[in-house]
């Protein structure tokens, strides 16, 4: 599986004025800083606060303005894993779309995305997470919820493994996963568009795992997995049901 684990060289850009704001006399404010990722890489970095941040493949975290010097607060778009210094006066909050998720001393990790919500998972401590109005829930250490935008929050009780964080070593791990979520984290680690061109497959969920595997090997393992066949040109690979007589296109 490609994948880069970069811990000194993240990649930075400026999204914000560094010396047009001040947090007191003679004390500049940090500027606001994106960590972006590419397709099938990882990045590691420490806040300032000591805070320890993995982002995912084609994600973005965006750390706010002054982030150490009052409110600890930063912007997921993709998925994350966060391992918090806890501070009881200035609360770490992770936004992904409209749900935030808000340390209570904690290591967790998240996934925002639009079509599937925002997803997470505990494994120390407890965080509260708070959908787009007033519902909001406390996810404790083993445990992981799920908000939609529809409004829903789930909580599962005894649904937080290790597979959750696995992605942070460069192992990806499906376990009864829908297709849906199937297509996002290949296109995150691999680049490819997956096309579910039949509806018999659509419905079906996928358990396997995959560590510095090829494309081929990946798409190999998916289609004998789900009795499928597909077709791959360039980035675009198109999934259908296998009949007993039909093979694989290269």
């Amino acid at each position: 599986m490609p994948r880069t684990l970069a811990a000194a060289a993240v990649v930075v850009i400026a999204a914000g004025l560094l010396l047009s704001r001040r947090g007191g006399p003679g004390q500049p404010v940090a500027a606001a800083r994106v960590i972006a990722t590419a397709t099938g890489q990882l990045d590691s970095t420490r806040l300032a606060d000591g805070t320890r941040v993995i982002v995912g493949p084609s994600s973005e975290l965006t750390v706010a303005a002054g982030y150490s010097s009052g409110a600890r607060e930063v912007t997921l778009r993709g998925s994350a894993w966060f391992e918090v210094r806890h501070d009881a006066v200035h609360p770490f909050r992770v936004r992904a779309g409209r749900a935030v998720i808000t340390d209570i001393g904690t290591t967790f990790s998240v996934r925002g995305d639009s079509a599937e919500g925002v997803e997470v998972s505990v494994t120390e401590g407890s965080v509260r997470l708070q959908g787009g109005g007033t519902a909001n829930v406390v996810v404790a250490a083993g445990e992981a919820a799920t908000w939609q935008e529809a409004g829903s929050l789930t909580v599962r009780r005894s649904g937080a493994s290790e597979d959750d964080a696995a992605w942070t070593k460069g192992r990806l791990v499906f376990r009864e996963t829908a297709l849906a979520r199937v297509r996002t984290d290949l296109r995150r680690w691999f680049g490819l568009e997956l096309v579910v061109a039949d509806s018999t497959l659509a419905g079906r969920h996928l358990t396997a795992s995959f560590m510095n595997d090829s494309r081929r090997q990946v798409l190999d393992v998916i289609a004998l997995a789900l009795g499928a066949s597909y077709e791959m040109r360039g980035d675009t690979v198109t999934l259908r049901s296998a009949s007993p007589t039909l093979r694989r296109q290269k």
